[in-house]
């Protein structure tokens, strides 16, 4: 590695991916929270489909590890409702989680795997 890249470089390409720390002004908290704190909620808590049968067993409160497929990190996260009604046609429900503490490397739009 050293043998082709010495050092690092002070400047990057303009498409390159880049990760950087910002301080929001707290006039503008509410756009980043998002309309009902939509955007904020997309970030800490994930929605997945169960089969109905799972009832019995699993219930608010119930942990939860969700594996990040961009990532490959395994994280901590809690059963925070389910839904109100049976689909059905599935007979699935759908159950949230909210993860247990804040990551850093979570965005929106990662997607990963529930293990109960």
């Amino acid at each position: 590695m050293n043998k082709a890249l010495s050092k690092s470089r002070d400047d990057v390409g303009k498409h390159t991916p880049k990760m950087e720390k910002i301080t929001v002004d707290k006039k503008d908290i509410a756009t980043v929270i998002g309309k009902g704190g939509a955007t904020i909620r997309e970030i800490v808590e994930k929605s997945v489909v169960i089969p109905s049968k799972w009832l019995k067993w699993l219930k608010k409160g119930h942990p939860v590890k969700i594996i990040i497929d961009e990532t490959g990190e395994v994280l901590d996260a809690t059963v925070i409702s389910l839904g109100a009604a049976v689909d059905a046609a599935s007979q699935t429900i759908e159950l949230k989680a909210q993860f247990n503490e804040k990551y850093e490397s979570l965005i929106p739009g990662m997607s990963g795997i529930v293990k109960f």
